[in-house]
């Protein structure tokens, strides 16, 4: 049996346990489980004949070196050399779709200095008339980026531009207009240097990836007193988010929400994680043995990630989900709510249980949100309450919260009897009779 049918006949069977009038809420989990029949027995693993050095921003090219020189990999046709003169040199990045390759190569034997290329499926090969190498091209592959004697960029209309000042950058953004390095960011169309704050005192900051539309980094801040290394990310502000040591932030996807490097993945509200154990929980198939220690690239849509000998996709993220706390119905109580946290791939469905039968949603449309609000009678309110929440590939159920009632004679809810409800009756008691005008 398949993966994706093993899946879906068992949560079918969860589906067949329901009464009929709780399906309803629950069609767009079949829906979305029938997508993943036809999904999910696509490739997501690939073992890689190049050592990759950058992924395109769709995840569908690899370019890097091959035993033959630069080289670009396709899922759909495999590696293809880019014709340069020299098997030493490696391509260094690619546009969104890989259609425009860069990257340097060597006339002589290194140490020498390379020159810089670019290839494009229209034009071929073709040296770029700069010094060292060309690391980083636009998404439509109209403005390359390069470095070495200070940095350049180059377009086949305008030709090579020299940066002011001998500044010199690492990568760039897909609209071609911001580039990231030298402590902070340089918007191109500007002309203008923005410092990035430091993490710690006597620290330096090495940016080293732009989100597609300019506005995050990554990189590592460096504490040279005490030697200290973390990851980090800035936003436009140039303020540092910290995000730990053990992780060195290498590239990200296009809004910053996902990070990779080496140590794993950083994840908006789950931090760093181990690479390989997340990818399996996320349902590839890593083959055993495999050393995913990190990643150096990411797609834009933060699902394909690339290490220097392999590839793997992401489906979708599966979810991840934090439960709500124990409650107590107080005395004084007319309605009590409660909470999911919920991470993954939306659009969500949610479906709320009480004691282990689903809430109808006609009689409270808060069971269909991530937060319950149940009102009415105390002694209604208690049970064990779960929420089951899906998305296009996987359904989780949340784990049991009880709700319990608390004795009529503990009026603070503190879940003992003790002479301190005596007081906070008696309080109770004087504040309802001077309201009232009895007192």
């Amino acid at each position: 049996m398949t993966k994706s049918a093993f899946l879906l006949r068992k949560e079918l069977r969860f589906l067949n346990s329901l009464s009929p009038r709780s399906i309803g809420p629950l069609c767009l989990v079949v829906a979305a489980l029938s997508m993943l029949t036809r999904e999910a027995d696509a490739q997501e693993f690939w073992q890689l004949p190049i050592n990759g050095w950058a992924l395109s921003g769709d995840g569908q090219v690899v370019v890097g070196k091959g035993p033959l020189g630069p080289a670009r990999w396709t899922r759909s046709g495999g590696m293809e050399y880019l014709g340069a003169p020299t098997v030493l040199g490696e391509a260094l990045g690619a546009n969104f779709d890989g259609s425009v390759v860069v990257g340097r190569f060597y006339n002589c034997q290194p140490p020498c200095n390379p020159s810089p290329f670019r290839w494009s499926a229209t034009a071929g090969f073709e040296v770029i008339p700069a010094f060292a190498q060309a690391i980083g091209v636009s998404a439509t592959g109209d403005i390359t980026l390069g470095n070495g004697n200070g940095g350049w960029i180059y377009s086949p209309a305008a030709g090579v531009t020299h940066f002011p000042g001998n500044l010199s950058f690492e990568a760039i953004s897909a609209d071609g207009l911001t580039a990231v390095g030298m402590g902070g960011y340089y918007r191109i169309n500007e002309g203008s240097l923005h410092n990035f704050q430091p993490l710690w005192p006597c620290s330096f900051n090495a940016p080293v990836a732009v989100s597609a539309d300019g506005q995050v980094f990554v990189g590592i801040a460096v504490q040279t007193c005490i030697g200290r290394t973390h990851a980090v990310r800035w936003n436009l502000a140039g303020q540092p988010t910290d995000l730990g040591g053990g992780f060195t932030a290498i590239d990200l996807n296009h809004d910053g929400s996902v990070i990779v490097g080496e140590g794993g993945v950083w994840l908006d509200q789950q931090g760093p994680i181990p690479l390989a154990p997340w990818l399996k929980l996320q349902g590839v198939d890593v083959p055993p043995g495999a050393m995913l220690h990190g990643a150096i690239a990411v797609s834009d849509d933060g699902r394909t990630f690339l290490g220097e000998s392999w590839l793997a996709t992401v489906p979708c993220f599966r979810v991840i989900t934090a439960p709500p706390t124990a409650s107590r119905v107080c005395n004084q109580m007319s309605s009590l709510s409660m909470t999911i946290g919920v991470v993954g791939e939306g659009p969500f469905s949610y479906q709320w249980t009480r004691n282990g039968v689903p809430i109808e949603a006609a009689a409270n449309p808060t069971a269909l949100t991530p937060t319950l609000t149940i009102s009415g009678q105390r002694s209604l309110m208690a049970g064990d309450y779960a929420c089951i929440v899906a998305n296009a590939c996987s359904i989780a159920t949340v784990g049991r919260n009880t709700v319990e009632l608390a004795c009529p004679t503990d009026v603070n809810c503190n879940g003992t009897n003790d002479i301190n409800n005596i007081f906070e009756f008696l309080n109770s008691w004087f504040a309802s009779s001077t309201a009232a005008g009895s007192w």
